[in-house]
């Protein structure tokens, strides 16, 4: 009798929790991302276990070799599925950028490593792209300008440890258009994104390469992106497709991207990061303290990440895999550095989490400090490809009922709103009320 009672209260609960939702979803709170205290920071960029498990430093000896999605392959879109379902990171390759990828990787390596000569010219080159800002805008930000700073994502929290400095680029059309008077740069609750909408440049002669190399990398990972959302398209197609026991109908990829992809993303709100790290026998940086990560564990916000590492490899990168926390930590294997075709290295974010109902993971990760008696660089530049500041993000499939939780304002979970005032804040979330 009483094993019965439970079994039909089991039912019911199950029920109640798939009707709630359905009936009435203004109730749904939605998971959102929060702006922590620098307390909150310094425990995420410090090394963290428990009795029971070394959950965050516990370590699978085997390096992961990523998975490859091959632009070129008729099967693209199955190699993305699989690489999204199961490990959230994978190497893109024939992707068309090749070129500006060194290019980029070679201009920055050598320039990050003059400014820190310490020249005259070489300080006056630093101060021509810093301008003491200390926010997150275009331009080179001081070191540390991170390190106070931090927010949750769906997996962690982002923090940036001590020691690096960002190269800061945004879309290069952003400027021009905020002065042509456009509404989406111009006005009042834009300036979160694009109050600082000019990108500063080196102005010395060995610094003035710079800026060609950068605007016309960021243009390239434009291109990459739109590939890649179209890709993405086709892949929740032919899974929903699958789970539903119907046939793929013809162009509904192209249809999906076109209707629901193409236009979050027609002003998309990307920013192009060079992060560096110096050589530590050079670099005149705060070591960071006792900060075990050069960036915490965390997911990214935006929809997907793009890096390029040149012939430098993404040593220190680790990647969380699975639900099991307990399992810790696998290092990502460094060996794509040695190819000729300069792979990319993408990972899933936040955002796509929430357009794909969940199928498509933001896998946690995390970049460990260099070993003590380590030497050398560390270059990584990264495209964080995110959604127009006003699109509606949602599940877009129909499988498993999507998860309501994860619908929001894109704008609500960019790097520009978590670490804006509290007044900017408040006048965006206003505007969003009106929206909705």
């Amino acid at each position: 009798m009483a094993l019965t009672a439970l079994i039909v209260l089991s039912l019911c609960v199950a029920t109640l929790s798939y009707l709630v939702p359905a009936l009435f979803p203004e109730y749904i709170t939605p998971i959102l991302p929060t702006f922590i205290s620098p307390d909150a920071v310094s425990t995420a960029l410090k090394s963290r276990s428990s009795s029971n498990s070394d959950t965050y430093n516990n370590k699978i000896e085997q390096a992961l070799v990523l998975p490859v999605v091959d632009l070129s392959s008729p099967s693209a879109a199955l190699q993305l599925d699989e690489a999204c379902s199961t490990v959230g990171f994978f190497l893109l390759v024939n992707h068309g950028a090749e070129y500006t990828v060194k290019e980029a990787a070679g201009t920055l390596n050598s320039w990050f490593k003059w400014i820190y000569e310490g020249s005259e010219e070489a300080n006056q080159d630093r101060h021509s792209v810093t301008r003491g800002n200390q926010n997150y805008g275009p331009g080179l930000q001081k070191p540390g300008h991170m390190e106070e700073e931090g927010y949750s994502t769906l997996e962690g929290v982002y923090a940036v440890g001590g020691g690096r400095q960002d190269f800061v680029v945004i879309n290069p059309e952003a400027e021009k258009r905020k002065k042509e008077g456009d509404e989406y740069y111009a006005s009042d609750i834009a300036q979160i994104w694009y109050e600082d909408a000019e990108n500063q440049w080196p102005s010395s002669k060995k610094g003035r390469v710079v800026k060609p190399a950068l605007e016309d990398h960021y243009r390239e990972m434009e291109k990459v992106s739109e590939k890649l959302m179209a890709l993405f398209a086709e892949a929740l197609v032919m899974e929903e497709a699958k789970v539903l026991g119907t046939d793929v109908k013809k162009n509904a990829g192209r249809e999906l991207y076109e209707s629901r992809f193409a236009p979050l993303v027609d002003k998309h709100t990307s920013n192009l990061v060079n992060a560096y790290h110096a050589d530590p026998r050079i670099a005149r940086l705060a070591p960071g303290g006792d900060a075990e990560y050069r960036v915490s564990p965390h997911s990214d916000t935006g929809l997907f990440t793009i890096i390029g590492y040149g012939d430098m490899g993404c040593e220190g990168l680790e990647v969380q895999l699975g639900d099991d926390l307990s399992k810790g930590w696998t290092e990502v294997s460094t060996s794509f550095g040695m190819r000729k075709d300069q792979p990319l290295v993408v990972n899933i974010a936040d955002s796509m989490t929430r357009l794909s109902g969940g199928r498509f993971r933001a896998t946690p990760h995390r970049v460990k400090k260099s070993e003590p008696n380590s030497v050398g660089d560390r270059l990584a530049i990264i495209f964080f490809f995110a959604a127009r500041y006003d699109a509606f993000l949602e599940p877009v499939v129909k499988f498993d009922g999507g998860d309501k939780r994860l619908a929001v304002r894109a704008g609500q979970i960019t790097h520009n709103y978590l670490t804006a005032t509290a007044e900017s804040k408040r006048d965006f979330d206003a505007w969003v009320e009106t929206k909705e």
